[in-house]
């Protein structure tokens, strides 16, 4: 058997899909090999770029017989920017992709088999969705990070980018020694740029959820799709409101996004970032729910195991931690406390299923587990797992 190297080139068959977005095969020793922008069913002619003792990693030389779902990119850069993996994909595709690969990373990762999901949501609009760029000065300009995380990609228009966001680039700020520049765009505040971290006089973003206005500093995080946000912020309501469950403690709960979708009892709302608890109790007030949703500013993992040393049994907790996931201190306290149910809103599926896997022992059933397409055109989405104990 000839010894495979870095730079050997070999036709393959890819069988499946992976984290990340690689296709995946199987080389003549048996080890598996992740290659970008190729699509399961495809026959590929690839070169090794890295050949560990388990895996190996390729690039693309040619497509010797493709999938009737490689369709073309419509974005010049594609394939050198590191901010899209799937525009080469059928939309459909790239949603039964993300399927397979949460229920890949449960079971593989959390122990969890799940052969269907309970919802799967596509994005109504696949292109020009997002509210937010976060750009970087290069040689040509500002642009996105290329695929090796290092190198500028400059760009004039970013496909997945709405038109209000691509309308500002031309007039972005260049300030000399600024690491990032973002544009922001809000339907009720508008556009606006700026360099580094948003300044403290930066007026708030102006956004709508479920078709009414939701204020976020404009520093902080806001999700960026806004149609998909629409669609989760339903589903938490939906999910939630027939749980015989006297409170919910919405953990991590920036400026009150998922909290607010629970109108018929109290919510209790964890935050570190003290700009958005400011932002949370104004966006409570507006919606008639000052006076059932209060918001507290500090450690999350301080304040849980405060906030559930009573009535843990008929909580709710509400759980949308960084990609990153929950602290360990914080899965810690869940464990100590056992609230009655928990609702896991991830953005990262490899920290979701550590954290579940960490949960279950504790008597917690997956009740409920839905993919919301966040993200199209890459290989990010969100899921949202509902825990009945």
């Amino acid at each position: 058997m000839t010894t495979l190297a870095a730079g050997s080139v070999l036709d393959v068959h890819a069988h499946g899909t992976a984290l990340g977005g690689s296709a995946v095969a199987r080389l003549p020793d048996g080890r598996v090999c992740f290659i970008p922008f190729a699509i399961p069913g495809e026959d590929l002619r690839i070169r090794l770029t890295a050949v560990k003792k388990s895996f190996a990693e390729a690039e693309l030389v040619a497509v010797l017989a493709p999938s009737p779902d490689r369709v073309e990119p419509p974005c010049p850069v594609f394939g050198r920017c590191g901010g899209c993996q799937y525009q080469h994909v059928g939309y459909a595709r790239q949603i039964a992709l993300k399927s397979q690969q949460l229920r890949d990373t449960l079971r593989r990762i959390g122990g969890i088999a799940r052969e269907d999901l309970d919802e799967v949501h596509a994005a109504p609009e696949p292109w020009a969705y997002r509210n937010r760029l976060g750009l970087h000065p290069g040689p040509d300009g500002l642009g996105l990070l290329a695929r090796d995380q290092k190198t500028v990609i400059g760009l004039n228009f970013c496909p997945i980018a709405k038109a209000e966001v691509n309308a500002a680039l031309p007039d972005a700020p260049r300030t000399p020694g600024a690491r990032t520049i973002t544009i922001r765009w809000s339907p009720g505040g508008g556009t606006v740029s700026y360099a580094g971290n948003a300044p403290a006089d930066l007026p708030p973003c102006q956004e709508e959820v479920a078709g009414r206005a939701y204020t976020v500093p404009t520093g902080s995080f806001a999700q960026v799709n806004p149609a998909v946000a629409d669609i989760l912020f339903a589903l938490v309501g939906r999910w939630v409101t027939p749980l015989a469950a006297t409170r919910v403690i919405d953990a991590y709960c920036g400026a009150g996004f998922l909290g607010l979708a629970i109108t018929d009892r109290p919510v209790v709302g964890l935050e570190i970032d003290a700009r958005s608890i400011e932002a949370a109790r104004g966006n409570a007030e507006t919606r008639g729910l000052g006076a059932s949703h209060t918001y507290h500013a500090g450690e999350v993992e301080a304040l849980l195991d405060r906030h559930l040393t009573t009535e843990a049994d008929t909580t709710v907790l509400i759980l949308d931690p960084p990609r990153a996931g929950c602290a360990p201190g914080t899965i810690q306290t869940i464990l100590k406390r056992l609230p009655g149910w928990i609702l896991y809103v991830s953005c990262e599926p490899s920290t979701l299923a550590r954290d579940l896997k960490l949960l279950t022992p504790a008597g917690y059933q997956i009740s409920r587990t839905a993919l919301l397409d966040m993200f199209p055109q890459t290989a990010h989405f969100e899921t949202a797992v509902l825990l009945t104990r």
